[in-house]
């Protein structure tokens, strides 16, 4: 009698596992068929001066600056590697990828090349020309 319990105890403890292991299954998130793999699993607000867009205007903006004489060549040049330098980063701030120092990196970058050309902007506005 004591046999017929315990095959029972252990039929009805697996009876058990497998129906609870099938209900942990179900519940796992296997395709998220909602979103594309291009858009970032949770949504995050984007700051627009961190888009690659903003880089672009940016780096018009460098190369207009260049062309009325407000900033030299040379230092164009050098605003524009910085820029081309954080257009990855960029991108991957828009879709949720960057890490918090990728985004301070492109913060800074961003806020740098723009005060200078404003720096540089507003001396060309009061007839500082070089």
């Amino acid at each position: 009698m004591l046999k017929l319990k315990n095959i029972a105890l252990i039929g009805a403890s697996a009876l058990a596992l497998t129906a609870a292991s099938a209900t942990i299954a179900q519940a796992q998130p296997w395709h998220d068929y909602g979103r594309s793999y291009d858009q970032p699993r949770y949504a995050q607000r984007v700051d627009y001066r961190l888009t690659t867009a903003n880089i672009d205007r940016l780096d018009a903006r460098v190369g207009q600056a260049a062309r009325y004489g407000q900033i030299s060549w040379a230092m164009a040049s050098h605003m524009r590697q910085d820029l081309h330098a954080v257009r990855p980063i960029a991108w991957r701030a828009e879709t949720g990828r960057a890490n918090g120092w990728e985004v301070r990196r492109l913060s800074d970058t961003v806020n740098r090349v723009d005060a200078q050309t404003d720096r540089y902007a507003a001396n060309d506005r009061y007839g500082y020309r070089r």
